[in-house]
């Protein structure tokens, strides 16, 4: 017998946060083997993962800074205690979060469906640091339940009118933040220098917050691109974000904390990238449930089927420099580059967005293009899609070349 799929908006029990009641209401699927929810009070985050037929939830949701969510970082540490910033997180950059704020209000949806397999949410985010304001930005979360996994594809758009945190600015960005369980209290992934091999893994300490900040696993170590947390028979939650080789990991409090506990476990696959006030951003990531084994051959599966172009920026020392000299001389001059472009409607009608698949985004003024006056000075942002420069041809018949 097939096993029973069952796809439900439900709204469950009432909660009172002091200021408003909020109808916990979700947005749910389940697929026989595992069940996830979208709680549709929260941004649409991921706030719950369980195993079919358990109510036994592995996603931490203590508080707005938990669950899966996606996190942004834009521009330089800025004082705002005099609007409302928080003093615990002040100073702070631009920090756009799908859940809510640190004082708990909360993001607002905009839009939400199912089609098929997948679940689509969009909202406006918060601001983490700030009380109950909204940032000038957009967030949307498409989340494919198959199998075992959460196949999650993230954008964020940005149209920031502020002058106060300033432009080019290198943050480390969560790729998502991603709040597990305590009781999964193992930490497994690989750092050696020949990934996907089936070399032994590593079983790293877990670092805890207390000691001042989460695990750093950087210079590029995370080499298989994935960490997971598991309990003590090594099941658990695996995370893989091809484009991520550097993460953090840890844990607050201690071990054997369940949803609601204030201890939580924590990974976040992390990428360096500067955030412009009309950046589009756009990520993929997969969450996996079950054995340390399953967790790694799901992610070999998936990496072996993506195109030979993303399966690493960087694959050991040096890389960067082998992918220079294939790159040809027209594109060295241009630095102009896109992988997987296509177009969505932009915020005039002369204008259109490029999607880039997790690379900065681009505004293009269609109407130069079309008159083949478009060169290097109209993009706002030049892309580099997982080290591979290429010239940008924009789909539905809109070519250019660049000046």
């Amino acid at each position: 017998m097939m096993p029973l799929r069952r796809l439900v908006l439900a709204m469950s029990l009432c909660i009172w946060t002091g200021t408003e009641l909020y109808a916990q209401q979700f947005l749910e699927k389940d697929n026989g083997i595992l069940h996830v929810k979208f709680d549709m009070t929260r941004g649409g985050a991921i706030g719950y993962i369980s195993t079919s037929g358990s109510t036994r939830n592995i996603v931490n949701i203590a508080d707005e800074g938990r669950y899966i969510q996606q996190s942004y970082y834009a521009g330089k540490s800025v004082d705002r205690r005099a609007e409302g910033q928080s003093a615990s997180w002040s100073p702070w950059s631009w920090n756009p979060i799908q859940v809510g704020d640190f004082y708990r209000n909360r993001a607002r949806i905009l839009a939400s469906s199912i089609t098929g397999n997948t679940m689509y949410v969009k909202c406006t985010p918060m601001l983490w640091d700030m009380n109950n304001m909204p940032a000038e930005a957009e967030m949307e979360q498409w989340t494919t339940l198959d199998s075992n996994m959460l196949h999650t594809r993230n954008r964020l758009t940005c149209h920031r009118t502020d002058t106060l945190y300033g432009e080019g600015i290198l943050n480390d960005q969560e790729l998502p933040a991603v709040y597990p369980i305590s009781a999964l209290k193992k930490l497994y992934s690989y750092f050696g220098n020949v990934p996907f091999t089936n070399a032994p893994l590593n079983n790293p300490a877990v670092v805890n917050l207390s000691s001042g900040f989460w695990g750093r696993y950087q210079s590029n170590m995370v080499s298989e691109n994935w960490m997971a947390f598991v309990d003590s028979t090594n099941w658990g939650m695996g995370v893989y974000t091809p484009i991520c080789s550097n993460f953090l990991a840890g844990m607050a409090g201690s071990p054997g904390g369940e949803a609601t506990s204030g201890s939580t476990s924590y990974i976040a696959p992390i990428k360096k990238e500067a955030l412009y006030k009309n950046s589009v951003y756009e990520y993929e990531y997969h969450v996996i449930i079950g054995s340390v084994t399953d967790i790694r051959s799901k992610v070999y599966a998936i990496h072996a089927a993506l195109p030979s172009s993303v399966h690493r920026e960087f694959e050991k020392s040096g890389c960067r420099k082998a992918r220079n000299r294939r790159r040809s001389d027209r594109c060295k001059q241009r630095r102009v580059s896109c992988h997987s472009t296509k177009i969505d409607r932009g915020i005039e009608p002369h204008q259109h967005k490029t999607v880039c698949r997790g690379r900065l985004l681009c505004l293009i003024d269609v109407e130069r293009i079309r008159s083949g006056n478009a060169g290097f000075d109209d993009f706002a942002l030049i892309g580099k899609t997982y080290g591979i420069f290429r010239k940008f041809r924009v789909q539905k018949g809109l070519n250019f070349t660049p000046r």
